[in-house]
């Protein structure tokens, strides 16, 4: 079982309390994805096995928010919404399928974190950081072998996401996750990539 769609899909999460699903995807081909996903609008989990979170070296600890899938626990790491606000037109699976799935960091929060963390080295131009083509390939690799993303549908994402990024402090979210355990790490490792980038052209 691959990718999975129904009106809801509710997983017992550590915390003891019910996070519902409309999708869980699990196989990130793009086609399928583009059907499964029947809303424009909504909120998206991005977790990851145990693997990959050894791989980002990101501590296991009571602070990760977690589920079940498969008899598989996941860890939260990202929590993002789509479209942004009222008045973007980029659709939830814009976001999804273009940006987190796409091939370039410039356009995902989640990919330019993850490269960040597995230390890659990026380049510099037009006060931006990119990857090579190689690079790009290894986060789309870590992705596919190592995430799952459940999906919430929500006709305004953006009146919800500071809440749920709030609540469940996912490590890769810098922005609205004040209180996060990670945060700080996050912010300095992700600034450390830019400014050895930066160093590099100098």
């Amino acid at each position: 079982m691959t990718l999975l769609h129904t009106d809801t899909y509710s997983f017992f999460i550590m915390a003891k309390v019910n996070l519902k699903f409309n999708v869980i995807i699990t196989d990130f081909n793009k086609k399928q994805i583009a059907k499964e996903i029947i809303s424009d609008k909504g909120i998206y989990f991005w977790f990851t096995n145990k693997t990959g979170l050894v791989k980002l070296k990101i501590p296991l600890n009571n602070n990760l928010f977690q589920i079940n899938n498969a008899r598989i626990n996941y860890h939260l790491l990202y929590i993002g919404i789509g479209p942004s606000s009222k008045n973007v037109k980029a659709t939830l699976k814009d976001r999804i399928i273009n940006n987190h799935l796409g091939s370039s960091i410039r356009s995902s929060t989640l990919r330019q974190s993850i490269s960040a963390l597995l230390k890659m080295k990026a380049q510099y131009s037009s006060n931006k950081i990119f990857l090579n083509k190689i690079q790009e390939s290894k986060i789309s690799y870590f992705i596919n072998n190592h995430l799952i993303l459940g999906i919430i549908y929500n006709n305004k994402p953006w009146q919800d996401e500071l809440n749920l990024i709030s609540k469940y402090k996912p490590p890769i979210n810098i922005k609205s996750n004040n209180q996060g355990w990670y945060r700080e790490k996050m912010k300095y490792i992700r600034k450390l990539q830019r400014d050895t980038a930066r160093k590099s052209i100098s």
